[in-house]
This record gives C-alpha cells, structure tokens and sequence, in this order.
C-alpha cells in the first residue's frame, strides 16, 4: 500500500476581558508539526499593547532565537486606528 501524507490545522482565538480597561487575546495555532500560543494584552479603548508573550511548545525547529526580544517590539503598538 502507497505511503499517505497526512496532515491538519487548527487555529483559535479567544478574547478575554479582564478588567473594564484590559483586554487578552489568545492566539494558538497547531497541526501536525507545529504548536504554538501566543497571548497579547491590552489596554482599552485604544488597545495598545502593554504585554505580551509567545510560547512554542512543538516545532521543527524549537530553539527560535531571540524570540522573547522579538515580541516585545510591539508593546505600545495600538491594534486598532
């Protein structure tokens, strides 16, 4: 019998309000090879990012370097206009 690749994604995000001025948002995509989360708060009504953080939990390559530093970048980006 012939070799069959198998494969699946899923992705899901949730929105939490934690506070009447702060919001969480948790991003997770997995699939066959990959597991990742990444959770972003922010302050309302501007929602601008004041934390962050990433985690991969299964990937080819599990070592990302700098990857702490790199989410970082956006705290005080606002998500919204």
């Amino acid at each position: 019998m012939a070799d069959i690749l198998c494969f699946s994604r899923n992705n899901a995000t949730t929105v939490e309000q934690l506070t009447e001025e702060t919001m969480v948002s948790s991003c997770r995509l997995q699939d066959t090879i990959t597991d990742l989360l990444v959770e972003i708060q922010v302050k309302t009504p501007d929602l601008e990012i004041n934390k962050i953080r990433g985690e991969i939990r299964r990937s080819q390559d599990p070592e990302v370097p700098h990857l702490h530093e790199t989410l970082q970048k956006v705290i005080g980006v606002r998500v919204g206009p």
